[in-house]
């Protein structure tokens, strides 16, 4: 079904389709390189110790996990100030709000948090790459695809 539906497509239209997945591939790296290297600069944060406020579980859209995840919020003061924030980690993918799978904390439990000298309303509770994102399938597939429309509309446009 798959192979007839692409038969359809126009030289011209699959090479643009290829040039827009490779191009899609090129993006989604670049913006993962610039998140991979946010965690890396949280290594260099300063710290300071803060308090749990809150922590709970939202189940959000289909979950094919039989745990749900769990988020926390926290309190923390820097230089008299007094700031609030959820996030926990730096990871490839996003500025992640969500505990790792397993670690829990309670309300009113003391955590060390690391912060942003120049920007304090930015903190974390772990610094550096805590979740290693394994995209590779995902992305071989998409280049594979992007590849096949792309030498498929090269191919049928050479040999007319």
């Amino acid at each position: 079904m798959l192979h007839s539906s692409l038969a359809k497509l126009g030289p011209s239209a699959s090479i643009i389709c290829g040039i827009v997945t490779f191009g899609s591939i090129a993006a989604i790296q670049l913006f993962q390189a610039q998140l991979s290297t946010e965690a890396e600069q949280t290594t260099s944060w300063a710290s300071c110790f803060g308090t749990i406020t809150e922590t709970y579980q939202e189940h959000k859209g289909l979950s094919f996990t039989s745990e749900l995840p769990t988020y926390a919020c926290y309190d923390y003061v820097v230089n008299g100030k007094r700031f609030t924030s959820s996030q926990i980690y730096h990871d490839q993918l996003a500025a992640s709000t969500y505990l790792p799978k397993g670690e829990r904390y309670t309300k009113g439990e003391t955590v060390k948090v690391y912060y942003d000298q120049k920007n304090p309303k930015e903190s974390v509770l772990r610094t550096g790459k805590e979740q290693k994102s394994d995209n590779a399938a995902g992305f071989f597939a998409l280049y594979f695809f992007g590849a096949a429309l792309f030498f498929g509309g090269l191919k049928r446009l050479i040999f007319r």
